[in-house]
């Protein structure tokens, strides 16, 4: 009877051992002991949701593009994985016996972020293409106004870094948007002299102040767009015989659209000659003749763009976008904020303690707990969507941010999840196949560090390593 006894407290404690595993707690403990970052780390089972590692995780720290993985759960809870967008445009006026359209066109847009040759190899136009097959015309005689109602007219989230708002990450957002809203600018030195060209058409929509230089040593980037203009200043230093391409954001987004769609119809021989307005009252469309639609992918797949990619612009198009239908009213990162607290309080979050300035995790202000996010994933997996949002993540060592992390470890495959970044937080959040078979929710958030990002991503790989054997 004794023996029996013996055997079961060893089995008891055995048990709560490979439970527990304080030893992988103090392993990691004593890896950010040497580090002057401040850490939240937390790990869960994520098939029964208790924890397995907690350090500092009810602390609340700076995100960076993890919150994305809130975000575009809460977009995918409340849009559904077949939402897709409509971009229409309506005529006032008729068509005339010999093809010519008298009067004016309406674009409008619901917030598709898409127009960028993402999800048609690369043709940025395919959405202009679509839409003026289905015109028939051969001559426009009235403007081109762009509606941009659906959403509001603030187009920058609260928070973001006016340092960033000249580059492709920081654009502007806005209901009809065309290329991220940016031009993308290519810079050569073959010739000698930086030579500039940029796309779309070269566009004269923007112009550019070039005191770029050859003949140095390593390349030097500086780009910077003047506030509230579409005027960009280039002094980048740059080797011979060398290339560089940057994504540079503009303003009036929609003024861009269709000055870029007008500069289109001329390639396709279609006459215009009128003027480029802009529109921002919504109206009944059905007092209009609806000439053309064009449609986005699913969500099942823009959402990829949000994880696997970490895109700010398709994040935040898409959050303004369910403000619009959960509360019948325009678009704003306010109310696309409120709906993502109210899913996050749903999935177990202290909604009274989160604090959100955006959806993709670029502005300063967010603040969440590792634990908080570790056990969402936890939750996460019973969620009607749960295949549509895992498919989204990255796959360590095989694509998105993570396609070049993890390549020569024993966790290449076994992590899907999303990295994040800005100056002073480096975050990784996501699911992890121990060896032992285990699955793991993780959150591993680093805030105010001063090594470099490498030597932090080094941290966080021996952690996940350290769980990965441990579990």
């Amino acid at each position: 009877m004794q023996f029996l006894i013996y055997l079961f407290i060893v089995f008891i404690i055995s048990s709560s051992w490979a439970f527990q595993n304080p030893l992988a707690e103090n392993q990691i403990n004593q890896l950010i002991s040497e580090n002057n970052g401040f850490w939240g780390i937390s790990f869960t089972d994520a098939e029964t949701g208790e924890s397995l590692i907690q350090v500092n995780a009810k602390k609340r720290l700076m995100p960076a593009s993890n919150l994305k993985l809130l975000t575009s759960a809460a977009i995918l809870n409340q849009l559904g994985p077949d939402f897709y967008y409509e971009t229409k445009i309506y005529g006032e006026g008729k068509l005339s016996s010999d093809d010519v359209w008298k009067g004016n066109l309406y674009i409008v847009g619901t917030g598709d972020p898409s127009m960028d040759g993402k999800f048609t190899a690369g043709n940025r136009f395919f959405a202009f293409e679509n839409l003026v097959n289905q015109l028939n015309f051969k001559n426009i005689e009235g403007n081109l106004i762009a509606n941009d109602a659906y959403f509001d007219l603030q187009s920058l989230p609260l928070g973001w870094s006016w340092d960033d708002l000249s580059y492709y990450y920081a654009p502007e957002i806005n209901a009809l948007s065309f290329n991220d809203n940016c031009i993308d600018l290519k810079v050569s030195t073959k010739a000698g002299k930086p030579q500039i060209t940029w796309f779309p058409f070269n566009t004269d929509f923007v112009s550019f102040i070039n005191l770029q230089s050859s003949g140095a040593a390593e390349f030097k980037e500086f780009y910077r767009r003047l506030a509230g203009t579409n005027l960009i200043m280039l002094k980048s230093q740059l080797p011979k015989n060398y290339t560089e391409q940057e994504s540079l954001t503009i303003t009036l987004p929609s003024l861009y659209f269709i000055d870029t769609f007008a500069k289109y119809l001329k390639t396709k021989n279609i006459g215009f000659n009128g003027e480029l307005l802009l529109d921002h009252e919504n109206k009944d469309w059905s007092n209009y003749k609806l000439l053309a639609v064009h449609r986005s992918p699913p969500l099942s797949e823009l959402i990829k763009e949000i994880n696997k990619h970490s895109n700010n612009f398709y994040t935040e198009m898409l959050l303004k976008t369910t403000a619009v239908h959960k509360y019948k009213t325009q678009g704003s990162t306010e109310l696309g904020l409120e709906m993502v607290k109210d899913f996050a309080a749903e999935m177990g979050f202290d909604r009274q303690k989160l604090v959100l300035s955006d959806g993709s995790g670029l502005a300063y202000k967010n603040l969440i707990s590792a634990g908080e996010m570790s056990e969402f994933l936890a939750r996460m997996r019973q969620h009607k969507y749960f295949a549509v949002f895992e498919d989204s993540l990255s796959i360590a060592g095989h694509d998105g941010s993570l396609e070049n992390r993890f390549a020569n470890s024993v966790l290449k495959n076994k992590i899907k999840g999303k990295s994040g970044y800005i100056s002073g937080s480096r975050a990784l959040s996501g699911y992890l196949q121990t060896s032992h078979g285990r699955l793991l929710s993780f959150s591993i958030i680093a805030n105010h560090y001063t090594e470099s990002n490498a030597q932090i991503d080094a941290l966080q790989r021996e952690m996940l390593e350290i769980a990965y054997k441990s579990f």
